[in-house]
């Protein structure tokens, strides 16, 4: 088994199921990246968001960021199906976004600058579902959220009001507005959070259409037809596990502000 450098877990499919070398996998992922993997040592009172790459999990984090009161620990730096492990032994909630399987791949695969191949395309779907399977098994089911992305962009106050995260923080802003959090993200894309803002942050760009394009056309090759047909299977269970969302923030159109 090879962790390939240039494509930053969990894009390869190499969630073995086996925890020891999963774990080791991951340990020597955090090294590469600078990460630090651990969520026990953590301050009480963390929160979790971890879902698939591009799946909204800054958009998520950011609305909470935003909304809890100061010093309100939310941690979304990597997007490891172990941290939700890791949580989960941890007694830590976890919020795990989930996306169609067809445009998360294609927003990833702009923001790895992926070769544009059956066979890297084939990997980018196993690795969705690989990703997924072994989260979904891992998570604690009291203490996990899957929310669709559609609910994350349309519906965020819907995170603050789950819960375990109320039992946390009674007390949240009601009044966080879309825009705030779209400004804050591009922010820090501005300021270097990403190498390229046009293909890396984590809201659109006007120039991401003309990325994506290849990418998305690509994913409905015939070839394909398989690994989007698990990974689309992957995400009717995600949202079968989802819990209803209330609220709606009336002026986002759904899925126009995460990439």
């Amino acid at each position: 088994m090879r962790l390939r450098r240039r494509y930053p877990y969990p894009s390869d499919p190499i969630v073995t199921g086996i925890p020891s070398v999963d774990r080791r996998i991951d340990a020597l992922s955090a090294r590469m990246t600078g990460a630090t993997p651990r969520l026990a040592d953590r301050t009480p009172g963390t929160i979790v968001v971890c879902g698939y790459p591009r799946s909204g999990n800054v958009f998520a984090a950011e609305y909470l960021r935003l909304a809890l009161p100061e010093g309100a620990h939310v941690i979304s730096n990597r997007h490891s199906p172990l941290k939700i492990q890791t949580a989960a032994e941890a007694r830590v909630p976890v919020i795990i976004p989930v996306r169609e399987p067809r445009a998360a791949v294609a927003s990833w695969m702009v923001y790895v600058d992926a070769p544009n191949t059956v066979a890297q395309a084939k990997r980018y779907l196993n690795g969705y579902s690989a990703w997924h399977r072994f989260a979904f098994r891992v998570r604690c089911e009291e203490l996990s959220r899957i929310m669709p992305f559609a609910t994350v962009t349309d519906s965020p106050e819907s995170i603050a009001d789950w819960a375990p995260i109320k039992a946390l923080y009674p007390e949240h802003a009601s009044d966080v507005q879309s825009a705030a959090i779209v400004s804050r993200i591009q922010d820090a894309a501005a300021n270097g959070f990403v190498a390229n803002p046009a293909t890396q942050q984590s809201v659109p760009h006007p120039e991401r259409g003309a990325y994506a394009e290849r990418y998305l056309e690509l994913l409905d090759s015939p070839g394909l037809a398989g690994p989007m047909g698990k990974a689309q299977e992957w995400f009717a269970r995600a949202l079968a596990l989802a819990g209803p969302s209330t609220g709606r923030l009336t002026s986002v159109s759904a899925g126009s502000l995460a990439e």
